[in-house]
């Protein structure tokens, strides 16, 4: 590590130990749920994103989650006021902003409000084949023992050419 990369770690730690964890997980939550990114959050806290940036993968990946679930909502809440708002001079501009914030929204909380896979059964016929096989090997045993006289048409010629 050099020197500049540690001496950006030193701010860090600095500001940590000044306002505190709970300090610094609170703004991070605060600016991920405004949509800033992690390089924004970092800039305004005078930091380098890159340590910033590792510092939130080691310390708190979860609450970053958390905080993508609630803009995620913002979002939602957000596409239906505009949606409410709409008028028909501007419908085309409305309707694009409510696809891509449901769109992000959708990214930031999979579950809720992503894209949901279905999967439609079209066949429900079911049918049970040991009936089937039952009545095939019944046939097969009665054909094993039934005797079939075998003639052969044979044709004796007894023609002599000279």
């Amino acid at each position: 590590m050099g020197k500049l990369t540690r001496l950006h770690y030193t701010l860090l730690d600095d500001l940590i130990s000044e306002r505190g964890e709970e300090w610094m997980f609170e703004t991070l939550m605060e600016g991920s749920r405004r949509g800033m990114t992690l390089k924004e959050i970092a800039d305004g806290l005078g930091l380098k994103w890159w340590v910033f940036r590792e510092w939130v993968e080691e310390n708190c990946a979860g609450k970053i989650g958390l905080a993508d679930r609630e803009r995620a909502e913002e979002l939602e809440k957000r596409s239906n006021n505009q949606i409410e708002t709409a008028i028909g001079e501007t419908l085309a501009v409305d309707k694009f902003k409510v696809e891509q914030w449901m769109k992000l929204a959708g990214k930031l909380n999979r579950d809720r409000y992503g894209d949901k896979v279905e999967m439609k059964v079209t066949n429900t016929h079911t049918f049970d084949i040991r009936g089937l096989l039952a009545q095939r090997e019944a046939r097969l045993e009665a054909l094993a023992m039934e005797q079939v006289p075998v003639t052969i048409p044979t044709e004796v010629r007894n023609e002599v050419s000279v």
